[in-house]
Parts: structure tokens; C-alpha cells; sequence
């Protein structure tokens, strides 16, 4: 590499020639060829004495100050000095520094601010998902809630699920919601899906309580009552934990007492004794529920008898067994037809007949001939009206039952309620 120093001139001894880096600024001896730190190439410079400022070698006077750096009595050469190594124009180190610190600062909250964003997409994405779940068996995937509307895919049994909501059809049969990837929803019904693992405490809490409203099958009790537990465990604080615990000891009670099955009705009796021990509103119930249970030892003979008894009996009344004190009608769905209401007042209420009798097993449990109590809960002002069923009547006994309101669209409409609680039918 040149040293930068002319033929036949001597510089002044303040301004020697030095080979500097222009990415990380280093200085080092006028012969070294690349930066060691960062392996850039050097340019030989020198640094005015008067003004500090940073000229190449080749010049023998400074740009800026015009100072001379040739000693007095020198004169200048007349021929070109020899090539100086060069990364092209060169600009004020502190310059440099700085036009870095600038895009390394600008990259920096470019890619902090990209962070966040996706961050908060992602959480908006989770927070919309109540509860998850996974298929029973293969099921279609409707656009709209309801059993007649149009598939927009079928999923698989054992298909993982995440729910999003709750929406309910005419009918008023219940479905999830299911919210897919193009944001649009999509709806399961509530039978479709095993119970859900609640991730939202309020929202996951109504669909775990639509899920075990429909529990049947004894096979899932093992599962329901692990929904249940996982609740309460996930969201100790939550109300929704002991509605959804007496909830719960009320099926696995009416599945056992269909089934005989001594295991579901000891997970009843756990239920409840989980309620007692919390020493909440609903304890005086759960202990009420709880000594009708009566002890697993008493519990396990009178099974032995009752199956001893059906094998023996004969049919009775109204379809019942004549072995049977009682019928347990199980989260029905009673069907009305509803009257004119614009002359009834709010808090009123009426009487209608039942649009169509309820059957347990094939055999009548709940006659045509009942009688519905309605209880106006809307003004007479509004467009749709609401109304809650409070009661069934017939063979001369009244059952309190207890229901969710309705919208009536009409007059003469037929109205779908479904029992939110067993009904219990006194032979």
C-alpha cells in the first residue's frame, strides 16, 4: 500500500499520513491493508492540525481550511501521487456512526412494533375461544344454526374443536359456535361435541351447563364429570362452579336411576357433597338431594330390589311401570301453542293446552290432555312479546317446572321450551 507521501516533498510532521476504517472508524499504521476489526478495506488519510478535519492523503493542502501540509521552502509536484486504496468518497466518520446508529435504531422499532402487532392479533384470535372440545362422531358443520341449513363441510369423530359461542334456533335446540380460519362462523350442535374444556369462565360455563342439559348417555358421565371438575379447578372463585356441580349431580342422579349404575350415582352423591362443603347458596339444596340419596350401602340394595321388582311388573297408568312410584322426565322439551297475547298484561299469567304429549321410553309421561301455565314477561307494547313456561298440569296435580323465556313472534305460534330442570311425575 502507498504511504501516501509524495516524491521529492516532505510534509509537515503534525499531519502524518494514517490508514483509517471507515465502517468502524479504527486507526492503524499507514501500511496495513484491512481493518482487523471488521475486515474492511483502509484509505489513507491525514488530519488537518489547524481545523481536525479527516482529507485524504493525496492532497497536500486541506479542503476545508486550506492549510498547507507540505513544509516550508517545498514546492508542489507537478505529477498525479500514486493510487491510494479507496472505498470511493469518503464521509465524516461521526457521520457514519451516526447514519448507522439511525438504521439500526430504525430496523429495531420496525420489527418491535411488528412484534406487538402479531402479539395482539394472536391474542384477540385466543381470547375468542371459550371452551374446546372434540367430536363424537362424524357431524356436518352448518352455516347456520339450524338442522336444516346448508353444510359448509362435514368433520370427523375425534375432530378437535374450538367454540366460540352459543346460538340457539327456532326450536330451541342449542348449538356452538365455531369461528374457522376466514373468520366466518359455523355451527355444531350441542350432542355433536363431547363436553367442553372451558377456557372463559362466563361464556365456557354456559356452554358446559347447554352440554350437560343434554346428557344421555351414561357412557360420557366419566368425561362430564371431569369437565365439571376442571371448571371448578381452572376458576375456583366462579359462581358458575356450584350451579354447574348441582347441574351435573342432577343427571348423573336421573342417569343412574335409569341405569342402575351404582358408580354414576356415587359421583352424584361426590357433586353434592362438594356443594355442602363449600358452604354456598345452593349447600342447603345439595344436602336436602344429598339425604334423599340416602348411603351408597342402602342406595345399592334398594337397586337390587327396584331391578328385582321390573322384572315383575306390569305396565300401569299412563305407560308407568306399576313397580314405580314416580316418572323422571329428563330436560323434555314441552311444545305450546300460544294465544293472542296483546290483551294480557305484563306479569300475567294464562293457561294453554299442550301442543303435543311427552313420552319416556315409547310410553306417555306427560298426557295431551296437560294444561301449560305461561308467564308474560314482556310489555304488550312490543313487537315480540316473551313468555316463560312455569308449569305443567294434569291428573290433577300441578309441577312447577322451570324454563327459559321465549320470544312469541306471533299469535298462534308454536313455542318450543325446554326443561331446564328433571321433572319429577307422581304416579
Amino acid at each position: 500500500m502507498a504511504t501516501g507521501q509524495h516524491t521529492g516533498v516532505q510534509f509537515i510532521p503534525t499531519a502524518p499520513a494514517f490508514a483509517i476504517c471507515g465502517v468502524c472508524d479504527s486507526h492503524h499504521p499507514v501500511d496495513t491493508h484491512e481493518c482487523p476489526k471488521c475486515k474492511s478495506p483502509l484509505s489513507i488519510v491525514r488530519k488537518c492540525p489547524r481545523c481536525e478535519r479527516i482529507v485524504s492523503a493525496k492532497h497536500e493542502r486541506c479542503l476545508y481550511c486550506s492549510m498547507s501540509f507540505v513544509q516550508e521552502g517545498e514546492q508542489p509536484t507537478l505529477f498525479a501521487p500514486p493510487p491510494i486504496a479507496s472505498t470511493g468518497t469518503q464521509r465524516n466518520p461521526a457521520e457514519q456512526r451516526r447514519a448507522i446508529f439511525v438504521s439500526v435504531a430504525v430496523f429495531l422499532i420496525v420489527m418491535f412494533f411488528g412484534l406487538v402487532v402479531t402479539m395482539r392479533r394472536m391474542d384477540r384470535g385466543e381470547s375468542d375461544v371459550a371452551a374446546s372440545s372434540y367430536l363424537l362422531h362424524e357431524a356436518p358443520l352448518r352455516l347456520q344454526p339450524n338442522s336444516s341449513a346448508g353444510i359448509a363441510s362435514t368433520l370427523n369423530a375425534g375432530a378437535v374443536v374450538s367454540l366460540t359461542g352459543m346460538a340457539v334456533d327456532p326450536e330451541g335446540h342449542r348449538w356452538y359456535v365455531l369461528r374457522r380460519g376466514d373468520r366466518r362462523d359455523r355451527f355444531l350442535q350441542v350432542t355433536d361435541v363431547a363436553p367442553p374444556k372451558v377456557r372463559l369462565p362466563d361464556m365456557g360455563a354456559r356452554m358446559l351447563r347447554a352440554w350437560l342439559l343434554v346428557l344421555k348417555d351414561s357412557g360420557l358421565v366419566p368425561e362430564a364429570d371431569s369437565a365439571v371438575n376442571y371448571y371448578c379447578t381452572q376458576f375456583p372463585t366462579s359462581a358458575h362452579c356450584y350451579e354447574l356441580r348441582m347441574l351435573a349431580a342432577a343427571q348423573f342422579r336421573s342417569i343412574a336411576q335409569r341405569t342402575n349404575s351404582l358408580d354414576t350415582l356415587n359421583r352424584a352423591r361426590h357433586m353434592y357433597q362438594e356443594v355442602i362443603d363449600a358452604k354456598v347458596d345452593n349447600s342447603a339444596e345439595a344436602a336436602k338431594e344429598l339425604r334423599e340419596l340416602g348411603t351408597p350401602e342402602s342406595r345399592e340394595g334398594s337397586a337390587r330390589s327396584t331391578q328385582r321388582a321390573k322384572s315383575h311388573s306390569s305396565s300401569g297408568r299412563n305407560g308407568f311401570e306399576s313397580g314405580r312410584e314416580y316418572a323422571l322426565v329428563d330436560r323434555a322439551e314441552v311444545r305450546v301453542k300460544v294465544p293472542d297475547l296483546r290483551t294480557v298484561a305484563k306479569s300475567e299469567q294464562i293457561k294453554v293446552p299442550i301442543a303435543r304429549e311427552i313420552r319416556i321410553n315409547g310410553k306417555v309421561a306427560v298426557p295431551s290432555t296437560a294444561t301449560c301455565t305461561l308467564k308474560i314477561l314482556s310489555g304488550t307494547s312490543t313487537d315480540r312479546l316473551k313468555v316463560q313456561l312455569v308449569a305443567i298440569a294434569f291428573d290433577n296435580k300441578m309441577y312447577p317446572v322451570s324454563t327459559i323465556p321465549q320470544a312469541i313472534p306471533t299469535s298462534g305460534a308454536l313455542v318450543v321450551f325446554p326443561l331446564e330442570s328433571s321433572l319429577l311425575i307422581g304416579k
